[in-house]
């Protein structure tokens, strides 16, 4: 798989993401605050953990740098470090993947 075609995957990952969250929002306005629990949220959420979990298996993230990127850092949006480098957009989170921690002798 080239470098192209994993950051098109990762994009396509961030797009579902966003669509979830808009969708949700939308269900919100409508019927009001189902709440974070609710089978709604659950039957949005659900299938995209999966396919965070496969994709991640995919791409050789066995540090669910993924998850992550996704919950701690807000899809990029909070900036974080990790490996002492800002990670705010899916190249940062795919350097990040392939970039495997070196081990202290």
């Amino acid at each position: 798989m080239t470098h192209a075609d994993k950051i098109a995957l990762l994009e396509d990952w961030m797009a579902s993401r966003v669509a979830i969250d808009e969708a949700f929002l939308a269900l919100r306005l409508a019927v009001g605050d189902a709440g974070d629990e609710s089978a709604v949220w659950k039957g949005l959420l659900n299938p995209y953990a999966h396919y965070t979990n496969a994709l991640a298996k995919l791409l050789g993230d066995d540090m669910g740098h993924l998850d992550w990127f996704d919950t701690e850092n807000d899809m990029g949006a909070k900036g974080f470090e990790a490996n002492g480098k800002k990670r705010k957009t899916v190249e940062d989170l795919l350097d990040l993947i392939e970039t495997k921690p070196k081990m202290v002798e």
